[in-house]
């Protein structure tokens, strides 16, 4: 009598444990399918922050900095980077903005960045009072890659006016220092 009763106990579980294994496999095929989508698919983070940045354990001049990050197994072709301004306009980086030449490859693991400070950022600024923007503006940084994906950065609240000033300064004390001081200091944060 017992050996029937686990043989009906036993049949009414074969059909949940059938149900558990397959979805299992599911669920496992899935993650997958997702990791292997992942390891093809090129990506960049972009951001963009006004401060000093520290890099290399070494702090740089405060000014806007414009950074991408590649955090995928593909390396990212980037044609193109600019700013999206709020009146819904693009500021296109030039061909040659500072160290960093379009187009440009970045490898897996890799990052590329651009830091106004004085001259550049005054010219910066100067280009936004041009196109008729003052005051506190809101930026978004991008790139487009070789395949014409944008990838942005959250937005920033940029100051134009206290960034000018910041510029002036820079300049200021750049002319009564070694001029070059502060250029080189730049030009090894850009990759």
């Amino acid at each position: 009598m017992a050996r029937k009763r686990f043989e009906r106990d036993w049949g009414k579980a074969v059909p949940w444990v059938a149900l558990a294994i397959a979805l299992y496999g599911a669920v496992l095929s899935t993650v997958q399918w997702r990791d292997s989508r992942a390891e093809k698919e090129r990506r960049l983070d972009v951001s963009l922050a006004f401060g000093s940045p520290v890099a290399k354990g070494r702090q740089f001049p405060t000014g806007l900095e414009f950074k991408a990050e590649n955090p995928g197994y593909q390396i990212v072709h980037v044609a193109a980077g600019g700013l999206f301004l709020p009146d819904g306009s693009i500021l296109w980086f030039g061909r040659g903005t500072g160290d960093w030449q379009f187009p440009k490859d970045i490898g897996p693991g890799g990052n590329a960045g651009i830091l106004w400070v004085s001259q550049d950022l005054a010219t910066l600024c100067d280009s936004l009072i041009a196109r008729g923007l003052n005051g506190t503006v809101t930026l978004t940084g991008f790139c487009q890659d070789g395949l014409g994906k944008f990838h942005k950065s959250e937005p920033l609240e940029f100051s134009i006016d206290d960034a000018r000033k910041l510029a002036r300064a820079q300049i200021e004390g750049a002319k009564s220092e070694d001029s070059g001081g502060t250029r080189r200091a730049v030009e090894r944060f850009r990759r």
